[in-house]
């Protein structure tokens, strides 16, 4: 343990010089302790979180406890970059990349600390079998030249409840008597840059499971710097429970981010984030969601662009949020259940050649309606409406509503005959699975996927009904590929460490 670590500051120079370590620790959780005056100099202390900050270290090996004094403010830096898993510099040829498996971190603010914006940051981290509890933050990089991290195998628990489910905001949660919890946990993981594999985690008890750094524009825009893009990212096959707010975000991202067979139960806010995406695509394939009881499935926001939801099953509605997605396309999914409000499926597009076809909707009982395409006038390919920047986002939402036409059905057939979308989708019910019914009356209620079978009922209107979508389901069993996560005579995906 570190106890402390004192900063002293050398006559001549301001605390301004040490800026960069003092914001590294603050966001490790340290806080200012003392400041004096001694033989013409001064000094800062700064002090570990709770009386301690535990280093990462090997479950056999014990802690040590020490004052850490540094005598510059470049030794504070370098001191404190070390705390990095790896630094910022390049490999040589016959260095491995940091490894972390196998350890127990627990009782801290961040367990891994992989990079900070702007500043330093590593690359070729991998973090396996790792069991991380009772954290803030499990693994956390925002820094835009990370590149190739593995992440995988590993436990991560965070500090909110194990016993219900709550969520950050909206009308289902505000009169509940636990509303208006602390965040005392933010993510499990977060990262940012390029080439990075996040698969085969357990995550629970977090405001977010797995996300990517909602960092703003790429580095160098208007004219990116290809080095520096969040590009090739892929979050599969984990198994993430009870976040407050999103199952998985890819807000930030740009190009080629690829969301496939993960499971995400109970989520107080929409399960899949969009909120940006700079171009995408943005893939979300053979994903599982159940009990989005605030929003839905899905938040496609922030004049995002490029989404492809391809055999999904989401056991929430889908519906829209301010700020209007971009060419965005559904096939074969299944889409049942119901949030705050009732209808199924809601689009709302700035595009015309958004699309959805072949998919399987519930819709509920004694909704308004169920169904709603809003996008330009047919006659209209595309509107973006205003200038960058210019309006808040109420006003942009405002001004791009009034550029589309909102149409609303209650029916499936009288949607697909207005506006031409899911000419080929059909009817379904919860009898199309195994073994799955709708979530309960209480949103706080958390769910055990092993009470669950999502494989379809052979027989059932789900099998078949799809179409064939090259590279995706070119595997299928039957006439034609079936709807949802699961095909019928196919292995069911594997969640969480192996």
């Amino acid at each position: 343990m570190i106890r402390s670590i004192v900063f002293p500051r050398v006559l001549g120079k301001s605390l301004d010089d040490l800026q960069p370590a003092l914001t590294l620790l603050k966001a490790l959780g340290f806080a200012a302790g003392n400041e004096w005056h001694e033989g013409g100099s001064h000094g800062l202390e700064m002090l570990a979180p709770r009386g301690g900050f535990e280093l990462i270290a090997a479950p056999d090996q014990p802690s040590v406890d020490a004052m850490v004094e540094v005598a510059d403010a470049d030794l504070a830096y370098e001191i404190v970059k070390n705390l990095l898993p790896t630094p910022s510099r390049k490999m040589g040829k016959d260095e491995a990349p940091a490894s972390r498996e196998g350890l127990t971190i627990r009782n801290t603010e961040l367990a891994f600390w992989a990079g900070y914006k702007n500043l330093t940051g590593s690359s070729g981290l991998t973090v396996k079998k790792c069991r991380i509890e009772n954290v803030g933050r499990a693994i956390y990089s925002d820094w835009s030249g990370s590149k190739d991290f593995y992440i995988a195998d590993n436990v991560m628990i965070g500090k909110f409840r194990s016993d219900i489910l709550m969520g950050f905001t909206g009308r289902t949660w505000q009169n509940l008597p636990e509303f208006a919890n602390k965040l005392v946990s933010e993510y499990g993981v977060k990262v940012y840059g390029q080439g990075h594999v996040v698969a085969y985690n357990s995550i629970a008890q977090f405001h977010d499971g797995i996300d990517i750094a909602t960092y703003g524009n790429p580095d160098g825009s208007p004219n990116p710097i290809h080095d520096r893009m969040p590009v090739s990212i892929d979050f599969y096959n984990n198994d993430i429970s009870n976040v407050e707010d999103n199952c998985i975000e890819s807000d930030g991202g740009a190009h080629n981010i690829r969301i496939f067979r993960n499971r995400c139960f109970n989520h107080g806010h929409r399960a899949l984030s969009v909120q940006p995406m700079f171009g995408g695509p943005v893939y979300f394939i053979r994903n599982i969601v159940y009990h989005a009881p605030e929003g839905g499935a899905v938040k496609f926001t922030a004049s995002s662009a490029g989404i492809v939801v391809y055999h999904n099953t989401l056991i929430a509605p889908v519906k829209p949020m301010l700020l209007a997605a971009s060419n965005v396309h559904y096939r074969n999914n299944l889409i049942l259940g119901k949030s705050e409000t009732l209808e199924t499926f809601a689009v709302e597009t700035n595009t015309n050649y958004s699309s959805s076809d072949y998919n399987g909707f519930r819709p509920n009982e004694g909704a308004e309606f169920s169904f709603e395409w809003s996008s330009p006038p047919v006659s209209t390919r595309a509107v973006f409406p205003g200038e960058m920047a210019k309006l808040s986002t109420q006003q942009q939402a405002q001004l791009e509503a009034r550029s589309r036409e909102t149409r609303r059905y209650k029916t499936l057939k009288e949607f697909a005959d207005a506006t031409g979308q899911d000419k080929h989708s059909i009817l379904v019910d919860f009898d199309v699975f195994q073994k799955v019914t709708p979530p309960g009356a209480d949103p706080r209620t958390l769910y055990k996927p092993a009470d669950f079978d999502f494989q379809l009922r052979p027989g059932s209107v789900a099998v078949d009904a799809g179409t064939r979508l090259p590279g995706v389901n070119d595997d299928f069993t039957g006439r034609a590929p079936d709807l949802g996560a699961y095909e019928v005579g196919r292995p069911v995906p594997h969640y969480g460490p192996r």
